[in-house]
């Protein structure tokens, strides 16, 4: 990997028009304005303007092989001729079934202590656990709380959970009816018992959050505070909203693990006259169509957002509500008056009290206006074979090459 790799990554994202192939990547690094090369170990990055989330967006910004794309093209590099660089390589993919790694011994921090590596797609969560307590695999994600015990009271497998950055919303088109009335939109916010889903659904791992800027990210603010379960409330203000006898309304999401949650949230909305028909996409193709559609199959979407690991409140603010081309549920759904000037004007000032007074007031704005249904965090929930060393991290990342086998 060489310098030149680095800066035709960076283009291949923010070349004009490129951001029409909709790069998640393009709303993290848009500020990058020119990117030369000093040496081939060395790069110079230069913003159009201040950035101070700069080395945090570089942190979780991949770096593509420029010669094999040029080569294979984008198509086949997005699937059939995949490659990079880490502790394994890729032998073989499967799609929809499996991915298997083997370690590449010259890696430069060392060989990793396990020689493969295979991430398996199991859509069912009982199959899940199953093939955990049986051996057939060694690590799950979003362990259930209904399922914890069964894996904590088993022999062979063990629970690891720690809070984490990501945080749980339904995103509200403000575009069209029902919820291009605010008053709408904060009904939806009044409807849920979000403690009643926290402690009987979520075994406690979870906080309700005001907005969807949590306590651990920089520019929280604690005075804003979350919305109460009031029904009474929320059908006085769905009345106010044009639609004393409710309304119907369409609810789509592609998180599959979390399908009991969404179904629970259908149906506190619908006991307030929000009546709601709940839909899964599949986790792939599916969810794309919301991107191809701009959402217009769906009165909304829930989902959760897991701040890409950046312990600050733009990295939740921009992609959520910003309306720039980049942007992920933003650009189709939120229309705010403002709302787009302070993310940007926080985004480029490395005045830290400046941007702290900025998401202060953008955590206001949002909470009165009620883009999206405000929910909660969890916690990243981890099923473990007892023969495999590894915990739970608060980034949410799964870095293998920290596991190691117990013998």
């Amino acid at each position: 990997m060489t310098a030149e790799d680095v800066k035709f990554s960076f283009d291949r994202v923010l070349e004009p028009g490129k951001e029409k192939k909709k790069s998640p990547q393009y709303g993290n690094v848009r500020a990058i304005k020119e990117v030369k090369i000093v040496d081939p170990d060395t790069i110079h990055i230069i913003t159009d303007k201040p950035f101070p989330l700069l080395l945090e967006r570089l942190v979780f910004f991949p770096i593509v092989p420029k010669k094999h794309i040029e080569k294979v093209g984008e198509e086949a590099f997005g699937s059939t001729a995949t490659s990079g660089t880490g502790p394994w390589k890729l032998v073989e993919w499967k799609r929809d079934q499996y991915i298997r790694l083997e370690a590449f011994d010259q890696h430069w921090r060392g060989k990793p202590a396990f020689k493969s590596v295979v991430f398996r797609a199991i859509p069912e969560v009982a199959t899940q656990v199953a093939e955990l307590k049986t051996g057939g695999v060694d690590i799950i994600r979003n362990v259930s709380s209904d399922l914890m015990p069964d894996i904590k009271n088993n022999p062979a497998t063990r629970i690891s959970t720690t809070p984490i950055l990501r945080v749980h919303y339904i995103s509200l088109d403000m575009r069209s009816a029902p919820f291009d009335k605010k008053s709408a939109r904060q009904a939806a916010n009044y409807a849920i018992d979000k403690q009643a889903v926290i402690e009987k659904m979520m075994a406690g791992l979870g906080k309700q959050v005001a907005t969807v800027v949590q306590p651990p990210a920089f520019g929280f603010d604690p005075s804003v505070q979350p919305y109460p379960y009031d029904p009474k409330n929320a059908k006085q203000l769905l009345a106010q909203a044009g639609y004393p006898n409710g309304v119907d309304i369409t609810l789509h999401s592609a998180a599959t693990e979390w399908r009991p949650h969404f179904e629970a949230l259908g149906q506190m909305l619908t006991e307030v006259g929000l009546r709601s028909t709940v839909k899964m996409w599949d986790p792939g193709p599916a969810w794309n169509k919301f991107f191809q559609t701009e959402g217009k199959a769906t009165n909304g979407t829930y989902g959760s957002w897991g701040n890409y690991s950046v312990f600050d409140a733009d990295a939740v603010l921009h992609p959520l509500y910003h309306t720039e081309p980049g942007g992920w549920i933003g650009k189709h759904y939120t229309r705010v008056e403002g709302l787009d000037r302070l993310i940007d004007e926080a985004r480029s000032s490395v005045d830290q009290p400046k941007r702290k007074r900025i998401y202060a007031e953008i955590q206001r704005m949002i909470r009165e206006e009620a883009p999206s249904v405000f929910l909660w965090t969890q916690n990243d929930t981890l099923g473990i074979s007892k023969k495999v060393a590894y915990e739970a991290r608060p980034d949410e990342w799964l870095w293998l090459y920290a596991a190691k086998p117990v013998n």
